[in-house]
């Protein structure tokens, strides 16, 4: 699912990631920062965070997730620790 913000929400509980934050974790390939707000990473630059829901997403601060990780409803999403 994509948020109205561009968001990409996964499946996957954000429990997964309650002991990594401030580290890197690999999304589609890429190896982003695992921030709990988006104020933690600069403008335009890809994290993982949990939403509001309690899953994953894949997100940019001021940007758009689905667009930066090149995902789109319906596609799979590989998560690397």
């Amino acid at each position: 699912v994509c948020d109205g913000c561009g968001n990409a929400v996964t499946n996957v509980s954000g429990s997964v990631l309650a002991d990594r934050w401030g580290e890197r974790a690999t999304a589609n390939g890429a190896s982003v920062p695992v921030a709990r707000t988006y104020a933690a990473v600069e403008r335009g630059e890809r994290l993982l965070t949990v939403g509001s829901h309690g899953n994953v997403e894949l997100a940019v601060n001021r940007g758009r997730g689905d667009e930066a990780f090149g995902v789109a409803v319906g596609d799979p999403v590989e998560l690397r620790g």
